[in-house]
C-alpha cells in the first residue's frame, strides 16, 4: 500500500476544514480537528496526533453539544495515521471501533485513503460495532436537565451500542458539563455530572427474608 499523494492530502484538507467548519462559534474541537487535518496533508503526524489527543481530552469541556460527526473524526484520523505510518495491525482498528461507536454511519473517505483493503477493514469494523448489544438509557427526570450521549438527546430513552461514548448534560443552572463513559455492564449517574445534584439514590435491596416469603408464597400459588 502506498500513501496518498500530497495533492490528494490537500484536497482532503479541503474538504475536511469544510465539513468540520462551522458558524463562527464553532468548538474548539472543530477547530482542532480542522488543524489536525490540515497537519495531516502537510505530513506532520505528530502535530496532528497531538490535535487529535487535545480534542479528546477537551471534548467534556465543551459547552456546545458535540454532534457524534465531530467526536467520530477524532478516532477516524487517528486510525489513518496509524494505518499508514503505525499499528495498522490493532491500533488503526481500534482507534476506528472508537470511531464507530460515536457515529455508526461514519463514511469512509475514499479521497484520504483509496485503498480497498483499509476500507474492507472499516466497513468490517462497522459490521462488528453494528453487531454489538444494545444499552436503553433512560433520560434523568429531573427538571431542567437534559442528557445527551454523543450528540443524541435522551428523551425519554435511548438505545446506544456498549463502549465508549461522551455524556454532556445541560444541567438545571444552564451549565453544560460532560465526561467520556464507558457503557457496559453498569449505567453511570449522569446527574452526578451536574454541581450541586445529589446522586441519585441507590435501589433498596430486599432483606432476604422478605425475598425467601415471596418465593414461598409464589409456589404455594402455583401449586
Amino acid at each position: 500500500m502506498t500513501a496518498p499523494s500530497p495533492r490528494s492530502l490537500a484536497l482532503v484538507a479541503l474538504l475536511s476544514a469544510a465539513m468540520y467548519a462551522g458558524p463562527a462559534d464553532a468548538s474548539a474541537v472543530d477547530d482542532s480537528l480542522m488543524q489536525a487535518v490540515n497537519a495531516i496533508a502537510e505530513g506532520d503526524f505528530d502535530q496532528a496526533r497531538e490535535l487529535l489527543t487535545g480534542a479528546e481530552a477537551g471534548a467534556p469541556d465543551e459547552t456546545s453539544i458535540l454532534p457524534g460527526f465531530t467526536l467520530a473524526g477524532i478516532y477516524y484520523y487517528q486510525g489513518v495515521m496509524e494505518f499508514f505510518a503505525g499499528d495498522k495491525e490493532q491500533a488503526a482498528l481500534d482507534f476506528w471501533r472508537k470511531a464507530l461507536e460515536k457515529d455508526l454511519f461514519f463514511n469512509w473517505d475514499t479521497t484520504l485513503v483509496a485503498d480497498r483493503e483499509a476500507q474492507a477493514l472499516f466497513e468490517a469494523l462497522r459490521s462488528e460495532v453494528d453487531s454489538r448489544t444494545l444499552l436503553t438509557i433512560e433520560a434523568p427526570t429531573d427538571e431542567g436537565l437534559r442528557l445527551y450521549l454523543d450528540g443524541q438527546a435522551v428523551k425519554p430513552r435511548l438505545e446506544i451500542v456498549i463502549g465508549t461514548h461522551l455524556a454532556q448534560v445541560e444541567c438545571p443552572d444552564e451549565s453544560t458539563h460532560g465526561a467520556w463513559v464507558v457503557l457496559g455492564d453498569e449505567v453511570p449517574d449522569f446527574r452526578s455530572l451536574c454541581p450541586g445534584l445529589e446522586p441519585a439514590p441507590a435501589p433498596v435491596e430486599e432483606e432476604p427474608d422478605k425475598k425467601k416469603k415471596k418465593k414461598d408464597k409464589k409456589k404455594k400459588k402455583d401449586k
